[in-house]
């Protein structure tokens, strides 16, 4: 009786060490290790949200995200924001809520998630968080998913599109998104409750979406090519 009981509990933790997927908001998995660099603060561009998904069907789920790492920075005006709670600044060793957070089976912690530095800074910045799962005992359990914010104003603008496959002319738009495509695409328009409202082709060369049927407010714009190159961008339907 005792080995079976054993075995149950090892594979009760088994499946739940499984159970968390963090995401971006248009279903974009963010894996251990990603880093997201800008150059620009305090604006929607430099607004890196996501989600923490509970992908059980039956149990819930406790999460932490623990402020690791500092890198020129002290979290001051550091805009932070997990599980609906948001807080104006990170400290150094920190984890945010302190008991967890739990979120249902086959639920998420939401889409106002974020991280986002809203201050400048003369030499390059970034900030290391831990996401995690802990048991009802406040300890750590399964793999963490670590995501690094980094901001530097002098990475170029120009550098940052070289990089980038579709460039938008201006993620404020009004009745079409103006952009251009560096080869043949596929595209997606998400609303910020992560419904598909749009999707359609890109050629190379110079683009023009129609939006006007949109209501007012934020979406996010994905792109994918044939190799399977993806890149998101936030735009503001006015």
């Amino acid at each position: 009786m005792k080995k079976v009981l054993l075995l149950s509990t090892l594979l009760g933790f088994a499946v739940l060490n499984a159970q968390m997927l963090v995401k971006k908001l248009d279903g974009t998995i963010i894996n251990d290790g990603a880093v997201y660099s800008y150059n620009t603060y305090d604006t929607d561009e430099s607004m890196l949200n996501f989600t923490v998904v509970n992908t059980s069907a039956t149990q819930n789920i406790s999460v932490k995200v623990l402020a690791e790492t500092f890198n020129n920075t002290a979290g001051e005006n550091f805009e932070f924001c997990f599980g609906g709670n948001c807080m104006p600044f990170v400290m150094l060793g920190f984890n945010y809520p302190p008991n967890g957070y739990t979120i249902a089976p086959g639920s998420d912690s939401g889409d106002s998630d974020h991280f986002w530095n809203k201050m400048d800074y003369a030499d390059p910045m970034s900030i290391t968080f831990k996401i995690y799962q802990v048991d009802e005992f406040q300890n750590e359990i399964g793999t963490p998913v670590r995501v690094t914010y980094a901001y530097d104003k002098m990475l170029a603008v120009n550098n940052v599109n070289a990089a980038k496959e579709v460039i938008l002319k201006s993620t404020i738009v009004n009745n079409s998104i103006e952009l251009s495509s560096k080869n043949d695409t596929t595209f997606q328009l998400f609303d910020m409750n992560g419904k598909l409202v749009k999707k359609g082709t890109l050629k190379s060369g110079e683009n023009s979406i129609n939006v006007q049927n949109l209501t007012a407010g934020i979406y996010i714009f994905n792109t994918q090519n044939t190799g399977g190159k993806s890149q998101t961008q936030k735009i503001i339907k006015k």
